[in-house]
């Protein structure tokens, strides 16, 4: 099922799965064999094309984040719930600390059910997920987004900003937030 087409560089090959997953984990909501059917095809067929400008990954992923996105506005008009993505949250919450949300600050594709309501909407949405949130995570969501604390990109801290963003995104889209289980290992006696 993974769709490989040579990369013009001979690097590595484009794998069409590979590509799928990485873009798709922006787009809560998707059918993955949707998005991955849709773009397999594409990539086979403008071979040529991303052979003549070089930097076939990139393009692949602009496709894809098209594809994504017409998905996601048909899936956004034939459903009465919003999906968030991690990259609008993300962009939301340093003006969710900083103060009220400004109608330039919501995606273009959000709407309430009152007019004029829309940022008032999203902002109690992300303050509610964010209660709901370990207290690990709401200290670090807080730190980088109200306090202005910003982790090395390589660092732990970074890593748990991360995960909190994605926990929030997850309960705001109805998946509330499950710790993972650590496995069960033996004591040495």
């Amino acid at each position: 099922m993974v769709s490989r087409i040579a990369d013009p560089l001979g690097q590595s090959p484009l794998d069409a799965h590979k590509i799928t997953s990485y873009v798709i984990a922006d787009y809560s909501g998707l059918d993955f064999d949707a998005v991955f059917f849709q773009l397999k095809p594409i990539l086979e067929e403008s071979q040529d094309v991303m052979d003549s400008i070089g930097k076939p990954v990139g393009m692949a992923r602009k496709i894809c984040h098209v594809i994504c996105s017409q998905q996601r506005a048909e899936l956004l008009h034939s459903q009465d719930q919003y999906y968030y993505r991690k990259s609008e949250v993300a962009g939301l919450l340093d003006s969710v600390f900083s103060g009220p949300l400004d109608e330039s600050d919501i995606p273009d594709d959000y709407e309430s059910l009152l007019k004029g309501s829309d940022a008032m909407d999203m902002a109690a949405d992300i303050k509610a997920a964010f209660r709901q949130l370990p207290l690990r995570y709401r200290a670090a969501i807080y730190k980088q987004y109200a306090l202005g604390e910003k982790p090395a990109n390589a660092s732990y801290e970074r890593r748990i900003v991360d995960k909190a963003v994605t926990a929030l995104v997850d309960t705001m889209n109805g998946t509330p937030y499950v710790p993972a289980r650590k496995p069960y290992r033996k004591k040495n006696s």
